[in-house]
């Protein structure tokens, strides 16, 4: 494989990450490592286990990883969007102030 054509997984990484999330992207590259490398036992015994919710003996422990695992990447997503909801409010800040002064500057000229 040519050096041009090496995929930049950095990238598409950093990019994910700015989409869902840390969390979102540790879930998904969990997923897709879990499809890529799993043998089809372990696909069927998940499938079984998280989609058809057939549990065995264990089952309040399963149910309650679900649960905890959802309630963090929630929590972790809130939070996330959160921030980035402050980061595009304190630049919306910034370009008001930008504009008033420049409107100030410009009624002083005249």
């Amino acid at each position: 494989m040519a050096k041009g054509n090496k995929i930049r997984w950095d990238v598409y990484l950093v990019e994910l990450a700015s989409r869902v999330g840390i969390f979102g992207t540790v879930v998904i590259s969990l997923l897709a490592l879990f499809i890529v490398k799993g043998t089809a036992a372990q696909h069927k015994e998940f499938i079984d286990k998280f989609f058809l919710v057939k549990w065995g003996n264990g089952a309040s422990f399963y149910l309650g990883i679900i649960i905890i695992c959802l309630v963090v990447l929630l929590l972790a997503q809130y939070d996330h969007y959160k921030l980035r909801i402050r980061v595009k409010e304190e630049r919306i800040t910034e370009l008001l102030n930008e504009r008033e002064r420049l409107q100030n500057k410009l009624l002083k000229k005249h």
